[in-house]
């Protein structure tokens, strides 16, 4: 499944008719017909996403809105208030009410899938933040950041527009929301500008800016500046396709023309909001992991930390039904290497080597120095497929073109095991274990090569 979504509506009809909708794209739905069943359900087993419907009797989607945004457990659970009210203030009270997307019904496919994604791909990246600070906590180091009420102040904001229209933008959002912003209106400006001063929010006018497009999306997203800013794009009344291109090459949210103050004000302040809480957790985890659980030679994790997360890791991938890979490495005749250069030689060797492994494999993955020469690389979402290329592109990146060291060029070569997630009862202990074991047959079996654990 590509995620499980809750759905509340005390109409049985409309939950039926959005479980079909949902069910052909492959997600698993659960039903809730009022605010109190559907918090229950949420609290008991948090959701990837909940559909709520605001007319209900009782407590209604806003108020039920509000309770998950403001729970710690359910704060994190992207919301989209589906209905048929459509005036512009229940917009805004949506979004006020902590809604991250106001659909009106009846609901347009191709919006509401390209919503779901986008919120989906970003819950992902929270999830994954959130699940190290708690192994993090667990290892009785870091805390976990307040949830955010109000953005920071004096935030950056880029505007990618005409000058009229981009005017008009500022106009609308500087008197409600304490921000730093900047108006550019070619492409080459705004990757200079980002350059200079890496933005916390970046609007992009579809209308006002002459080189529009959802690949220009993509291209702030590939920038280390700009890669982790919140991206809103405005596009034309109704015009659901660009909306939708948009978030699938990588923008957080859109508003359509003809712009209201109220309405692109709560989008951005939502989006400043969500990306300070993620840049606090990410200072928590990168403050903790320096303290506690890195490897000093190498910048990697280190085997506490391992211990710790694999277990995480594993759990997660038998509750969704993913697959998960594990990686064995271990640098050949790395003693020698020692006893002809010298220690100091291995360390910039070792150094090297993390370097190149850390290149060959995903952000998601785990990296991690276990001792002396060896390292273990866990690939959530991998199949075997996938972690055998990686190994090999590790291994070949190792072998050529060796490692200057000095005025020295050693030949270095690694050898791999790779295990995979058995379904059952399958443990950290075991895949690490099988794992070892195909590092050894590889080894056995003349060493720089890749060797796959026993089924």
């Amino acid at each position: 499944m590509t995620g499980r979504i809750l759905v509340v509506d005390d109409v049985a009809t409309n939950r039926l008719l959005l479980n079909l909708l949902l069910s052909k794209a492959f997600y698993e739905v659960e039903e809730a017909a009022n605010g109190p069943q559907a918090l229950e359900m949420a609290l008991r087993n948090p959701p990837d996403l909940a559909l709520i419907d605001v007319m209900m009797p009782g407590m209604n989607g806003f108020e039920l809105c509000r309770l998950m945004k403001t729970n710690p457990r359910l704060a994190h659970v992207p919301v989209v208030i589906i209905t048929s009210l459509a005036a512009q203030e229940d917009r805004v009270a949506a979004l006020e009410s902590g809604a991250d997307e106001f659909l009106t019904k009846p609901v347009r496919e191709l919006a509401l899938h390209a919503r779901l994604r986008s919120l989906l791909r970003m819950k992902a990246i929270t999830d994954e933040l959130r699940m190290r600070d708690e192994t993090l906590r667990d290892l009785a180091v870091g805390a976990t950041p307040p949830l955010l009420t109000e953005p920071p102040p004096g935030a950056r904001v880029l505007a990618v527009s005409s000058e009229a229209n981009g005017a008009h933008i500022l106009e609308m959002i500087q008197p409600t929301l304490d921000i730093r912003p900047t108006l550019v209106t070619t492409a080459r400006a705004a990757f200079d500008a980002i350059a200079r001063d890496a933005p916390q929010a970046v609007l992009i006018d579809a209308l006002g800016f002459a080189e529009f497009s959802s690949t220009f999306c993509t291209a702030l997203r590939q920038r280390p500046e700009s890669r982790a800013a919140a991206m809103l794009t405005l596009v034309d009344s109704g015009d659901i396709a660009t909306a939708a291109a948009c978030l699938d090459a990588g923008a957080n949210d859109y508003a359509m023309w003809p712009l209201h103050a109220s309405e692109l004000t709560a989008r951005l302040r939502t989006q400043l909001r969500q990306k300070a809480h993620t840049d606090q957790l990410r200072a928590s985890l990168d403050d903790g992991l320096r303290q506690a659980v890195t490897d000093p030679l190498t910048g990697l994790r280190n085997r506490r930390y391992l211990d710790a997360h694999l277990a995480r890791m594993i759990a997660k991938a038998q509750e969704n039904g993913e697959p998960l890979c594990l990686m064995a490495f271990d640098l050949d005749s790395f003693k020698a290497i020692n006893d002809t250069y010298g220690h100091g030689a291995g360390d910039l060797i070792l150094k090297d080597f993390a370097r190149r492994l850390t290149e060959n494999t995903r952000a998601v993955d785990l990296v991690a120095r276990i001792g002396g020469e060896e390292f273990v690389v866990a690939m959530p979402t991998a199949g075997l497929t996938d972690a055998i290329e990686a190994a090999e592109r590790v291994r070949a990146a190792v072998e050529t073109p060796g490692f200057l060291v000095g005025d020295f060029l050693i030949d270095v070569t690694v050898s791999v095991g790779v295990s995979e997630l058995r379904r059952g009862g399958d443990d950290a202990r075991a895949l690490l274990e099988r794992a070892d074991a195909a590092l050894y047959v590889a080894k056995a079996e003349g060493r720089n090569r890749v060797s796959l654990a026993a089924a």
